[in-house]
């Protein structure tokens, strides 16, 4: 069930799974995730079309490329811990395979990693396109892996290269001549290997195994030598909650910090910063927060969230002997249960206000639509995909100067000082304060709406 070597650095963890429809299995590919906790999926007969929005199916955690099939069935993608920095190296147009680069901080473990899936009808020029894909590994420093569902079931792997029949002549070819090594020895359907990783080269191969699937193909794990790259895991993010503030507590502090306030600061930059600091110190004392986790759906109870913490601890030990293996498998099962469970009652609740209140509705199908970013990933002039704020942000930038821009007849603008004195008036100070909308975005001084509105009468002294 399982082979391999032990290693002191931290793998790669590949997770291979059989799907038959995604779709129809959305927990319990989500489910798998919170197991096994994968850096890159590989998924075979998808059965996705163009019209399936990526945030419809995948976890939002994830960065994912698709080869699906124009009709139909099959289908292949890849998906990638956002994280880790990767790119998309090419589709093929009449084949369903894919490659993604997965780079590490040493270049030595950058791997090259190939998501196939060949049916079980069709004919052997797709292993002869892969074959010409893959020919220049043995004289490339990328490290390479090609993972999928073959459906070569009477292949001979181990190395009889005198096969007779031609797909065998094909895999020989395939396999020897690129130096792979196919590092799957168990059946992953029925008696029959279906489902394979071949690996360049062997000695960066750590562990594999195989465990129950989704249909009725094992899933396939697989751990390789890796350095992970410089770019950090998204941590948990803190936010405040303002509908659970101590709002007498906040204004007696902001009356009781006015005076203080008022006597210091020679300038409006000083008298700005010390008015941030004071805001800045009432949502520290006065609001409580709460950890936000992207990865958790609205339904995650504290049962789904204990046992998904226990699941993780049995699978670490999974190595350590089959009790183990045994207790994540329990495990597992308790665990999409109670999501099933969980998801079920969450949307009973959704659909029973349907009619009489709709915007529990439209939120929930607000966030079915994925992330709240306004442009998606993109790529670049060398093909490389950006998911960085920044980055898109500066390459979009660079590629509308380089369009649009033009340095003749810019007007001069002149600075016109007045020395007209003017007065605040507090009434106008308390209408604009009403009408901030509570769910507008933070500013880069990082001073919510919310906090000047829970700030009262005690906040208008200030602004005035």
């Amino acid at each position: 069930m399982a082979r391999g070597h032990r290693t002191e650095c931290k793998p790669l963890v590949l997770l291979q799974v059989n799907c038959r429809s995604i779709c129809n299995k959305i927990l319990e590919s989500w489910n798998l995730i919170d197991i096994h906790n994968p850096d890159v999926i590989i998924g075979t007969e998808s059965w996705l079309s163009e019209e399936i929005n990526n945030a419809e199916v995948f976890r939002d955690d994830y960065i994912t490329f698709r080869r699906n099939r124009c009709t139909r069935g099959g289908g292949v993608f890849i998906c990638v811990k956002n994280y880790i920095d990767c790119r998309e190296l090419w589709t093929d147009e009449d084949f369903e395979m894919i490659a993604v680069e997965v780079k590490s901080r040493d270049t030595k473990f950058t791997w090259k990693i190939v998501g196939i899936y060949r049916s079980p009808n069709e004919d052997m020029r797709v292993i002869v396109r892969l074959a010409t894909q893959t020919c220049c590994t043995g004289n490339s420093t990328k490290n390479s892996i090609i993972a999928g569902d073959l459906n070569l079931p009477y292949t001979d792997w181990n190395g009889n290269a005198g096969g007779n029949s031609g797909a065998q002549a094909l895999t020989n070819s395939l396999v020897w001549e690129n130096g792979y090594s196919q590092v799957v020895d168990s059946q992953t359907r029925g008696d029959a290997l279906l489902d394979v990783y071949l690996v360049w080269p062997e000695s960066s191969f750590t562990y594999s195994s195989i465990v129950q699937g989704i249909s009725d193909h094992y899933r396939v794990i697989l751990e390789v030598e890796w350095e992970q790259s410089g770019c950090e895991p998204l941590v948990e993010r803190v936010v405040p909650v303002y509908n659970k503030t101590d709002v007498l507590g906040l204004q007696t502090f902001l009356c009781d910090k006015f005076a203080v306030w008022a006597s210091n600061g020679s300038c409006v930059e000083e008298i700005w910063n010390n008015f941030k600091n004071t805001v800045y110190e009432c949502i520290e004392s006065f609001v409580p927060r709460r950890i936000l986790k992207k990865t958790d759906r609205e339904y995650y109870n504290k049962k789904i969230k204990q046992l998904k913490s226990k699941i993780r601890k049995a699978y670490n030990r999974r190595k350590l002997g089959p009790h183990y293996l045994k207790e994540m498998k329990q495990l597992s099962r308790q665990l999409l249960a109670a999501k099933k469970s969980a998801q079920e009652a969450f949307l009973k609740s959704i659909l029973s206000k349907v009619g009489k209140c709709w915007s529990e509705f439209y939120k929930y199908v607000k966030r079915q639509k994925g992330n709240k970013e306004n442009i998606s990933a993109i790529k670049d002039c060398n093909g490389r995909i950006i998911t960085d704020s920044i980055e898109k942000a500066n390459s979009l930038n660079f590629y509308y100067s380089s369009v649009f821009s033009s340095e003749d007849n810019i007007p001069n603008i002149q600075d016109k000082t007045s020395s007209e004195t003017f007065t605040i008036d507090t009434k106008i100070i308390r209408k604009r304060i009403a009408a901030i909308r509570k769910n507008k975005s933070v500013g880069p001084d990082g001073v919510s709406g919310e906090i000047l509105k829970l700030g009262g009468e005690a906040m208008i002294p200030y602004l005035a």
